[in-house]
């Protein structure tokens, strides 16, 4: 008995001494910001209107009343967002249905679009079944008018097609030869649109079974509600830029990747239950990882709506303190672009590359990805060969790191990250080789 009783408290020891380890098994990189020089580019694929470094910032706002009055234009959200937000947006959109609806149904947008040099995003959808699909007068008048609009085009058609609920995914094969047509239409009579593939996040995967093929896709999207339950946890246990992972691994090679639509949803699904807090955090932490963990999401368009029906998602930016303030601080980095055929003047450098060059001995800005589905990190502590560096609170947890001493020298950079709780939740420790 005293043995077994022995055997238990050993093992209660060896649990109770392993958890902090265990609860450090987080990923975390770091990143060093770095000025881009003429020639740089970044996962760049030469894709239409693609930028070689950056993300266009994108929004669909015609459901934000703060920004947009859909009765009389005044405010229009192409004005309103950046009143709202404090920058322009490069990217707006609108949906339109397939066969019902002429490309000039937005003629006004488009017209408002090309005075202030900003693109628009069509998502076009076949609500009759994909079989409406023909080569006939109205897609081709579709592309002529898309032609003269003279700005550039997004065109999501039938987007979200892995969806169980979609009206027009159900046959993949006759998908596939349906979006084949279009694609030939559009590259063929309307050299100003990009066409774009664009499933949903749910369920996870890569989609292949609907994906038409690298010839007929020019751009690779996603759609992204993350949902929370009341203790603030996602539904689905995986956090917003997680969620856009799947796609991003199994196209990024090949194809410039972007949000198609999506934010966090600001409430409990089904419910008027507020989780606008662990929202906002996502939000932050969504667009601050974009340009270090995924390069070749080169757009972002943030759907700024509410809906009343269904499961009920608000995703307003004007409706939220939090939200606002959360989105107006990650999109203030001039990696997001916004203007068209620009350039971010930024670039984030994974510390850890093979292909890394000497980093410059002097003060740089270092930042981290820490990997917590629980969106539980409360700061990151750095250290520089083992001496205390900086503390920072909130992502991208960046610190002007003074490393001027070291020149010719290789350093180890160390950076803990602390939960909630303030017990270490992830860890790395990286040598730099510092430039003479």
């Amino acid at each position: 008995m005293k043995k077994i009783w022995y055997l238990c408290f050993i093992l209660m020891f060896v649990l109770v001494n392993a958890a902090p380890a265990y609860a450090a098994t987080n990923e975390m990189k770091l990143y060093v910001q770095k000025v881009v020089q003429p020639g740089d580019q970044q996962a760049y694929h030469g894709a239409k209107f693609e930028p070689k470094i950056g993300s266009y910032l994108g929004v669909y706002a015609e459901g934000d009343p703060v920004v947009h009055n859909v009765n009389t234009g005044e405010p229009f959200y192409f004005e309103g967002i950046p009143k709202l937000t404090g920058k322009k947006h490069a990217m707006y959109m609108v949906y339109e249905r397939y066969g019902s609806m002429e490309f000039n149904h937005y003629k006004t947008h488009f017209d408002r679009a090309k005075k202030l040099n900003v693109s628009m995003q069509i998502a076009l959808e076949p609500y009759e079944g994909i079989e409406q699909v023909k080569d006939d007068s109205y897609l081709h008048n579709f592309a002529k008018q898309a032609a003269d609009s003279g700005i550039p085009i997004f065109l999501r058609f039938a987007n979200e097609m892995n969806d169980p609920g979609s009206r027009w995914g159900k046959d993949p094969k006759l998908y596939v030869e349906k979006f084949r047509l279009v694609a030939r239409v559009m590259h063929k009579e309307a050299p100003n649109v990009a066409m774009c593939w664009s499933p949903n996040d749910w369920p996870f995967g890569p989609a292949t079974q609907w994906y038409p093929g690298d010839e007929y896709v020019d751009w690779v999207g996603v759609s992204s509600y993350p949902p929370y339950l009341a203790n603030g946890k996602s539904k689905h246990n995986t956090k917003f830029s997680d969620r856009i992972k799947p796609i991003y691994d199994a196209y990024a090679s090949r194809k410039p990747i972007y949000l198609s639509e999506g934010a966090p949803i600001q409430n409990v699904e089904f419910t008027t239950t507020d989780v606008s807090w662990v929202a906002a955090k996502d939000l932050k932490e969504f667009y601050d990882e974009l340009p270090r963990r995924f390069p070749a999401v080169k757009a972002v368009c943030y759907w700024d709506n509410e809906e009343t029906w269904g499961a009920a998602r608000r995703c307003l930016l004007s409706g939220n303190y939090n939200i606002l303030n959360a989105y107006k601080k990650a999109i203030a980095s001039p990696y997001f672009l916004s203007e068209m055929n620009t350039n971010s003047p930024v670039i984030y450098v994974d510390l850890g590359h093979s292909a890394l060059p000497p980093v410059a001995a002097k003060t740089q800005r270092i930042s981290a990805y820490v990997g917590n589905q629980r969106l539980d990190t409360a700061k990151v502590v750095y250290y520089v060969n083992g001496k205390y560096a900086a503390e920072v609170v909130g992502s991208p947890y960046e610190a002007a790191l003074d490393l001027s001493a070291f020149a010719g020298k290789t350093i180890t950079i160390k950076a803990d990250a602390y939960d909630s709780a303030n017990k270490i939740s992830a860890s790395v420790s990286q040598k730099v080789k510092m430039a003479p």
